[in-house]
């Protein structure tokens, strides 16, 4: 699933290079580094529901759940379950 990710970031933000999926695989920060703000936040959604089959709610649309990889990982998985 990471990896899916991964390239999901890189059709967001496509300048992005393999020192920076680097650090965000190993659990580096979406906001921090910039990749993840409020308004590439609405089309990063929309690319995870689509690629992922979900459905994200707005009270899923928290910080939290965008920090890193393994936050994204562990909503994906929550909502899939459902």
């Amino acid at each position: 699933m990471k990896e899916k990710i991964l390239k999901l970031l890189v059709k967001l933000s496509p300048g992005l290079g393999e020192e920076e999926l680097d650090f965000f695989n190993q659990g580096g920060s979406l906001i921090s580094k910039g990749v993840i703000d409020s308004i590439t936040l609405i089309e990063f959604v929309s690319l995870l529901e689509l690629e992922f089959q979900v459905e994200l709610e707005p009270n899923d649309m928290i910080i939290e759940n965008f920090q890193n990889l393994e936050s994204i990982v562990a909503l994906i998985s929550k909502k899939k379950e459902v």
